[in-house]
């Protein structure tokens, strides 16, 4: 469980300093470390996109493992619903 906090910990400071970079003064950010609805086939953290005003999510993605017939390869991958 540390290794997992400390991981969620990285990754929300990363997230912070790339809004901070970007300029982004209008946005939120949850991180929700038990929700895993959709993400079966992840190896780590998985991510949703929402916005306000919207119903329902504009995307989703997360990190995965390729197996290409015994070799592993780690990915980072989003798909956003275009409707």
């Amino acid at each position: 469980v540390k290794q997992s906090i400390e991981k969620l910990s990285t990754i929300a400071a990363g997230l912070q300093k790339a809004v901070d970079e970007l300029g982004f003064k209008d946005i939120s950010i949850t991180l929700d470390p038990v929700e895993t609805r959709g993400f079966q086939y992840k190896t780590g953290f998985g991510f949703t996109l929402f916005a306000k005003n919207v119903s329902g999510s504009l995307g989703r993605g997360g990190r995965y493992t390729i197996d290409f017939s015994g070799y592993k390869e780690s990915a980072t991958g989003f798909t956003l619903y275009m409707d």
